[in-house]
C-alpha cells in the first residue's frame, strides 16, 4: 500500500459507518415506502458537504442522490444501492432481529431489517467518498452516490396493486432516465465480498388452467382445474433439473421456483 492509499485508509470514520448504518436500518423503507430513508440519505450527503439532491419517483417514494464532482477530464462512476427492504419489518411470522427495523450491534457485524441488503452499502458509498476527499485524492471524474427507490423483485399483477409490489428497478430507472447518467456504475449487493462482473435477470411466468363448474354430486363429470394444474406442476418439478442441466454460465445455474399457487 503507497502512501496516499494509506492515507485514505486512515481517512476512513468506522464510528460514522456504524452509526450511520444503524440509523438507516432503524427507518422502515419497505418497497413503495422510501421516502423517510431517501431523505435521512439526502440529509447525509448535506452533512458530508456533497452537492445533494432529492428526486421524486412518485409519491411517497424518493430516490436520494449525492454528488462529489471531479476536476473535470475523466470518467464518471456512480455507485448505486437500493433503500427499500424485501420485508416491512412487521411480518408476524418472521421474530428474529435480522428481520426487524432496529439494528443490532454484534461484534463486528450489525444485524437488522436491510443491513446487508444493502444500507450498509449505501451509508459504506459514502464513507469512502468522504475519505477520498478528506485524504486530498482529486479525481477527474465526478462519484455519484445514488440511494434510490424501488428495487425489490416485485411486480403489480391481478390484485396485488398495492405500491409494496412497485419494485423491480423503479428507482434507478428513474433516475438515469432523468439525468443521472454515468460512465461506470458499481452496486454493492451483498456477494460475500467478491466481485461479481455479471448479474443475474429473472422471468416470471404466470399459468392457468381452468375447469368448469358442477354440482358436488357431479364433480366426476366436471373438468378440475386443480387436477390440471397438479400435472403442470409435475411437468414443471421434472423440467426443472433438465432445464438447470442444459445451462451454466461461469459456474452459476439458473434456479426455477414455483412462486404461489390461487384459485
Amino acid at each position: 500500500m503507497d502512501e496516499l492509499q494509506q492515507k485514505v485508509v486512515d481517512a476512513v470514520d468506522e464510528d460514522f459507518l456504524v452509526k450511520t448504518t444503524m440509523e438507516l436500518v432503524d427507518i422502515p423503507s419497505p418497497t413503495g415506502y422510501e421516502e423517510n430513508a431517501a431523505r435521512y440519505m439526502h440529509a447525509k450527503y448535506e452533512e458530508a458537504g456533497f452537492e445533494a439532491h432529492l428526486q421524486k419517483v412518485a409519491e411517497g417514494r424518493y430516490n436520494a442522490v449525492g454528488i462529489s464532482p471531479g476536476t473535470g477530464g475523466g470518467y464518471s462512476v456512480m455507485f448505486n444501492g437500493h433503500l427499500d427492504t424485501s420485508y416491512s419489518g412487521e411480518e408476524p411470522e418472521l421474530t428474529q432481529p435480522g428481520y426487524k427495523n432496529k439494528a443490532i450491534r454484534d461484534g463486528d457485524w450489525i444485524i437488522g431489517n436491510g443491513a446487508a441488503n444493502m444500507k450498509s452499502a449505501d451509508v459504506y458509498y459514502l464513507g469512502a467518498a468522504k475519505a477520498l476527499r478528506d485524504a486530498g485524492v482529486e479525481l477527474k471524474g465526478d462519484i455519484v452516490l445514488a440511494s434510490v427507490a424501488g428495487e425489490i423483485e416485485k411486480n403489480r399483477i391481478d390484485q396485488y396493486q398495492d405500491v409494496l409490489y412497485d419494485g423491480y428497478g423503479v428507482g434507478t430507472r428513474h433516475l438515469i432516465s432523468h439525468g443521472y447518467l454515468t460512465d461506470f456504475c458499481i452496486l454493492g449487493e451483498p456477494t460475500g465480498m467478491q466481485v461479481a462482473p455479471w448479474h443475474g435477470g429473472t422471468i416470471w411466468f404466470k399459468v392457468i388452467t381452468r375447469g368448469s363448474m358442477g354440482h358436488t354430486c357431479y364433480g366426476h363429470y366436471t373438468a378440475s382445474a386443480i387436477e390440471r394444474m397438479e400435472r403442470v406442476q409435475a411437468a414443471v418439478r421434472k423440467w426443472i433439473p433438465e432445464y438447470r442441466g442444459r445451462n451454466e454460465f461461469l459456474g452459476e445455474r439458473p434456479h426455477v421456483n414455483v412462486a404461489a399457487i390461487e384459485g
